[in-house]
């Protein structure tokens, strides 16, 4: 039976994005490598993506780890993606010490004949804002969503960007005209703490709410600490895969069983389905020199952060497993062939 959810994805996004658009697309900046929740939204930008029409442009990464990219390239090969631009950065080297690398440890994994399990079909990685600029430059005005689900480093270095052989915008203007909005993963909105993804780089992140010309949805660490993916899933929901890259990097990450927190995941959710939520009022999200995050309600103002009870919390898991675990749509097409 077709998902209930599906049927949404189109109007959902409308919802979110405005006037209706069949050439918007997505851009994904992400750590991924430090958590493993950057993986299952990766997983939900691709499947609905390919379900509203809304294609993903390509792939930051800023966690400049040896296997980062490479299985992020990986991913996309094995999910039927060999085409998508994938970024790595070479700034930052920011990683959960108390936890393994799963990109290592997934990349290492091989079949018999000691062929890697995820194949890479990229030969290089570009640069992450050399990427966005030359994605951004190509695209109509206006039809880009950009998605963060980590820091803000080549956000910033986006928008601090000058004109180039790509294009003779800098990078704030580049992104006033091609960006429709920005949904973030970071802070919070409780009292004295810095969360992770703000305190790796803080000018970064307060630079980014300063000066990103344009809506911004913030998700905060409270919102993904009540929403967890089960440990079932990953042990029962994916018999159809010999091997799964999301499957084998939640079992690399840490032992199993364990239910983790979709962080990340709710960021990419709201893009398509932002009727699952609440949504603050408009306002000011801004970032103190300790890398406490606040919000302050205000007509006029553009940034918005994204709310849930628990209801909303336990529907969103629900919703994100039975997307997950559905074999995805390209890779399905190929085998039928």
């Amino acid at each position: 039976m077709k998902s209930l959810f599906a049927s949404f994805a189109a109007l959902s996004l409308l919802l979110a994005c405005g006037p209706k658009d069949p050439g918007t697309a997505i851009l994904f900046e992400t750590d991924l490598g430090n958590d493993v929740d950057d993986v299952l939204a990766l997983d939900l930008v691709l499947k609905e993506g390919e379900k509203a029409g809304v294609p993903l442009l390509g792939v930051g990464t800023h966690r400049p780890g040896p296997t980062d990219a490479r299985y992020l390239d990986g991913f996309l090969t094995w999910y039927g993606y060999p085409e998508i631009p994938v970024a790595e950065s070479q700034i930052l080297d920011t990683v959960l010490h108390d936890v393994p690398d799963y990109t290592a440890k997934v990349v290492a994994l091989s079949k018999e004949d000691g062929s890697p399990l995820f194949a890479c079909s990229r030969a290089a990685y570009e640069d992450p804002v050399v990427m966005h600029r030359r994605l951004l430059a190509g695209r109509k005005d206006g039809s880009v969503v950009f998605l963060s689900t980590g820091f803000a480093t080549e956000l910033a270095r986006l928008l601090e960007s000058g004109p180039d052989d790509i294009s003779p915008l800098s990078g704030r203007e580049l992104v006033a005209k091609k960006v429709r909005f920005l949904s973030i993963m970071c802070g919070s909105t409780r009292p004295a703490y810095a969360e992770f993804n703000v305190k790796n780089d803080i000018p970064a992140m307060q630079k980014v709410f300063s000066d990103w010309p344009g809506p911004i949805y913030v998700t905060p660490f409270e919102i993904g600490t009540i929403s967890r993916y089960p440990a079932r899933a990953i042990e029962e929901d994916f018999g159809w895969a010999d091997a799964h890259p999301l499957v084998e990097a939640y079992k690399c990450y840490l032992p199993m069983p364990y239910d983790r927190p979709v962080w990340d995941v709710l960021a990419a959710a709201w893009i398509f389905h932002p009727e699952m939520f609440s949504l603050s009022p408009a306002g000011d999200f801004s970032i103190d020199e300790q890398g406490r995050s606040s919000f302050t309600p205000r007509e006029g103002g553009c940034h918005h952060v994204l709310e849930l009870d628990k209801a909303q919390a336990d529907a969103l898991v629900a919703y994100m497993v039975e997307l997950s675990t559905q074999e995805p749509p390209r890779r399905a097409a190929k085998a039928a062939r």
